[in-house]
């Protein structure tokens, strides 16, 4: 499976196979929150797994279907995404929807939506 949402750990769906489907998105996985520099200037991480995920272009449909899942500005679901090795891992997280998903607006499609998952927990 590759990535993947759902409401609960048991429901989570392949982004293809959902009503309106979705292409993968480009990701970034972040294995901590931020890092630091410490005094002996060094850098640590700080934090929970924080993933990104990024759709270049979406139907305003397949916004609609994604924005089911994250109701209003935030939302707890269950995600599968890509990790910094390329491979895949299942987690429970928060779902931070953009604070403007509309000035990307071209002919009736979204560009760029960037959607935050924060507080990754490996289910």
């Amino acid at each position: 499976m590759g990535f993947g949402i759902g409401t609960s750990a048991g429901s989570i769906t392949d982004l293809q196979s959902l009503t309106v489907p979705l292409d993968d998105p480009k990701s970034v996985y972040l294995p901590t929150a931020v890092t630091k520099k410490t005094g002996a200037n060094t850098k640590r991480g700080f934090g929970l797994p924080v993933a990104y995920w990024t759709f270049p272009l979406m139907s305003l449909e397949e916004r609609n279907q994604l924005k089911t899942f994250c109701a209003g500005a935030s939302a707890t679901v269950f995600i599968t995404t890509k990790l910094d090795d390329d491979t895949y891992d299942d987690f429970q997280c928060t779902m931070n929807w953009p604070d403007d998903d509309t000035s990307g607006r071209w002919y009736g499609e979204r560009k760029e939506i960037i959607i935050e998952f924060v507080n990754l927990v490996a289910v």
